[in-house]
């Protein structure tokens, strides 16, 4: 049983009474028998300490189990953790403003791998786009974890993990024909300059040619009202 963990103690117990900008650091080293030399060995202010002991709570959680392959997994475990320790996060949470909380969510997800930056998930999308999706739903992920915090945490870890992934994953397909494509351009038809689409399938009916090409993740369908295309016609 560490110095730390004997602050980390005293802690929860002095938040569940007080808000954290008025607990003392003197009311946190009288209650642990220590100097307040000590405490400014390991921490250098009181939010310091809220910070590990957070972090300590999840590892103490999780185990070895710190890593995660798939977001959605880390997600849950993250959840699970908070409603674990749900009266001393809701105490904290109740202290400190949204900016610090945000802070705090950032670094638990951190250490979880709780991030949407799949390689495979997001093969052929630039880097700047990459990041700008990653950012978008890491953001979108840790609002919600807040919400659910500031409402009670009623709602069932696992529900919320279904939802988001639905939403993440089908913004992220949508996003990735938008954002492959990285404004290139191709030769539909004809013989005009720059590199040919590749032809995925043709169809001449009596009455209109069906085409269906595709380039860089996007698939382009054309219907000419001819069953066959001019020879000097190009797109």
């Amino acid at each position: 049983y560490s110095t730390k963990s004997a602050m980390k103690e005293m802690l929860k117990k002095t938040v569940h009474k007080k808000p954290i900008e008025k607990i003392k650091i003197s009311e946190i080293t009288d209650g642990c028998g220590i100097s307040r030399m000590t405490f400014y060995y390991h921490f250098k202010d009181i939010y310091d300490l809220v910070e590990w002991s957070l972090l300590d709570e999840a590892k103490r959680t999780l185990g070895e189990e710190l890593y995660f392959e798939k977001w959605q997994e880390g997600y849950y475990k993250l959840l699970f953790v908070i409603k674990e320790n749900s009266e001393f996060v809701t105490d904290i949470y109740r202290s400190i403003d949204r900016g610090r909380a945000e802070d705090f969510i950032k670094k638990l997800m951190v250490m979880t791998s709780v991030n949407t930056d799949n390689p495979k998930t997001l093969e052929n999308i630039p880097e700047c786009g990459r990041r700008l999706i990653n950012d978008f739903y890491t953001s979108a992920l840790m609002t919600t974890m807040i919400n659910w915090i500031q409402n009670g945490m009623k709602e069932d870890p696992k529900n919320i993990v279904k939802c988001a992934d639905s939403l993440v994953n089908g913004g992220i397909e949508n996003a990735k024909i938008k954002l492959s494509a990285n404004d290139e351009t191709a030769r539909l038809i004809g013989a005009g300059e720059g590199a040919a689409a590749k032809l995925e399938s043709l169809e001449v009916l009596p009455t209109r040619t069906l085409f269906s090409e595709s380039f860089s993740g996007v698939t382009v369908e054309t219907c000419f009202a001819t069953p066959a295309i001019p020879e000097d016609f190009d797109l």
